[in-house]
Order: C-alpha cells, then structure tokens, then sequence
C-alpha cells in the first residue's frame, strides 16, 4: 500500500501487510517504479524499509550495496530486520542507528561525517576495520560487543557505558573527547597507553 501526495510528488507511506514494510522479494520492482516516478521519500526507513540518496535513487535497507555514499543525515534507528552494513558505506553527515537490535556487524571502512549512534544494538559484537567517525561514537547498551577494532579513527567522546561484554580496548586507544566505561564489568584491565583529551568515567 502506498500513499502519495501526488501535487508534491512525495511518498508520504509504503507498507506491506499488517503495517510493516515490504516483502523484500518485491523491494527491486518497488525501487524501480519510485525512482522512475521521482517520489521523494518522508517516510521512516523503519515503516517503509526503504532509503533515498541525494540523486533521487531509492535502497531497501536490508539490501544496501558496497561503495554507497549518502550526503546528509542517514536515519535507519530501528531498523530491527537489517544485520549487516555494506562495505564501504560513506554517510557525509550523522548515521543513526539506535535500536538495530539485529545488526551484528558494520561493514569494513565505513565513514561517518558526523555523529555516530549505535545505542542498543545489542547483537553488535564488534566494530568493522577502518571505522572513522569525525563526531562521537554512540555505544550505549551494545550488551554483545566484545572488543573494538584497533585504531578507530573517532573526532569526539566515545560512550560505552553498559557494553556489559567489552573485554578489552585498543592498545593505542587515542579519545578526543570523554571516554565513558561506566558499567563495562568485563573490562578488566585499560590499555598503557590509552589517551582521552576529556575525562574518564
């Protein structure tokens, strides 16, 4: 079902039975049609399953590909049938995406231009390689994640209070912000030579 504001040309809602989004075996022929109709999307990517990026090109959120590239805000907080992010994902300003109770991973050099929030994402058990956030990385309740990639290049405060399993931090975990451990019961021990420009909670 879809409804659409045809004077604007927006796509208001598009949902599949009981409310929820799309089947994803229709998402192909369903993004082919909204591209060529040039709807623009003000629908939640949880209620629709679907994104849009700056060129008009629509995405199931379950079927992102490799090299993609968003140039604002990508907002896919509950998103709770998405498991993994594709390889290479550059989103130019924050990525939110609190709530992915079913993401386990992120994919490998993935790019934030600003904030990045993965609060209560709790079946995280790590971070992808080559992660660079030029804002503060947002890790609250992430009750799987075990470790974090080495070197992780992040702009701002790290906050991973309540990662009950964290077991351990890079060697050379440099923080430009705070860094907060607040119910890390896991973490045994901190690095030699772990550096915060902010405090230590």
């Amino acid at each position: 079902t879809m409804e659409v504001n045809v004077a604007d040309n927006v796509l208001l809602q598009c949902k599949g039975k009981q409310n929820a989004p799309p089947i994803q075996k229709y998402m192909p022929m369903l993004q082919q049609f909204l591209t060529q109709q040039k709807f623009e999307l003000k629908e939640h990517a949880s209620h629709c399953g679907l994104i849009q990026d700056a060129n008009g090109q629509y995405y199931s959120v379950n079927n992102l590909p490799d090299n993609l590239t968003i140039n604002d805000f990508l907002n896919l907080s509950d998103c709770t049938g998405m498991t993994q992010l594709p390889k290479n994902l550059s989103v130019e300003g924050g990525f939110d995406l609190t709530g992915c109770t079913g993401l386990t991973q992120l994919g490998e050099n993935l790019s934030v231009g600003d904030n990045l929030y993965l609060r209560g994402c709790s079946n995280l058990t790590q971070l992808s390689e080559n992660l660079s956030v030029r804002g503060k990385l947002d890790l609250q309740n992430c009750t799987s994640l075990t470790q974090l990639a080495e070197n992780p290049v992040v702009g701002g405060n790290i906050d991973l209070s309540s990662c009950h399993e964290l077991e351990k931090l890079p060697e050379n975990l440099s923080v430009n912000g705070y860094l907060s451990l607040r119910s890390c019961y896991a973490l045994a021990q901190l690095p030699e030579n772990l550096s915060t420009k902010g405090y230590l909670d």
